[in-house]
């Protein structure tokens, strides 16, 4: 499989226990709806890119939004957005979004964007189906996220199990002249997990470990002791830390 389909393979394994292990989504998710104003495009034609089980959407819905549309590249997640009651789903790539030219008012992405082929790609075609003046309200983790995993199982002499992210500037870069940043936030969101297996099962439902290549074979219970012990150092006295740097943004198609 190559990386969207591992991508996509992911996120279908995990719909029907996804929303149990987005603790992390589901915070940024509420600083992104913090940021949106009560009124104005939010609530006309707005899509969701990436939306998952649709929870970002559904609180657009219920705030009155006139036409709104769930888009996921993973089937099972949409069926769950179905049953919580999002009125429209649509299976698609967030690089090939299945929308005509110019016909959106906003969209939204909530921890989505990142799984792009780079922020170029997906920012261009955000810009395309979204009319002049048109809005994009999204949440990124940006690289220096996860920290304590890399460095556990560096420390443990063993593959890093984490998707490379990509950097602030990047994004900031891909904006060009195109776009222009109405509203932005940069912070981090954490997690803490008080078992280590737990820990990594939230980054495999989450997509965190749907590695571009192959892994090389499971760890074995030496290796696994030796990044388990190694994580505990580098996270708190609490437990297992995962913790994401984010940047959220309004940003405007320009006229």
């Amino acid at each position: 499989m190559n990386y969207q389909q591992r991508i996509q393979h992911a996120f279908a394994q995990a719909a029907e226990h996804y929303d149990h292990w987005a603790g992390l989504q589901q915070q940024s998710m509420q600083t992104l709806l913090s940021m949106l104003p009560a009124e104005g495009p939010w609530l006309g034609n707005v899509a969701d890119i990436g939306g998952g089980t649709g929870e970002l959407l559904y609180h657009l819905q219920e705030a009155g939004a006139a036409s709104p549309v769930l888009l996921d590249l993973a089937w099972p997640m949409l069926k769950q957005a179905q049953a919580r009651g999002v009125s429209l789903c649509m299976q698609g790539h967030m690089e090939a979004l299945p929308l005509q030219t110019g016909t959106m008012d906003a969209l939204v992405s909530n921890f989505a964007l990142q799984w792009s082929s780079s922020p170029e790609s997906v920012l261009a075609e955000c810009w395309r189906v979204l009319r002049q003046g048109g809005y994009l309200a999204m949440a990124v983790p940006v690289a220096g996220s996860l920290e304590e995993i890399r460095g556990a199982w560096q420390q443990a002499g063993l593959q890093d199990p984490i998707n490379p992210l990509s950097t602030k500037d990047a994004w900031v870069h891909a904006l060009g002249d195109r776009w222009s940043i109405v509203a932005s936030r940069s912070n981090s969101v954490q997690v803490t997990y008080t078992d280590a297996k737990e820990g990594l099962r939230a980054l495999s439902v989450l997509g965190a470990s749907a590695q571009a290549r192959p892994r090389q074979g499971l760890l074995g219970r030496s290796a696994f002791a030796r990044a388990q012990a190694a994580w505990f150092q580098l996270s708190d006295a609490q437990g297992y830390r995962l913790r994401y740097r984010v940047l959220w943004w309004i940003v405007q198609k320009s006229e």
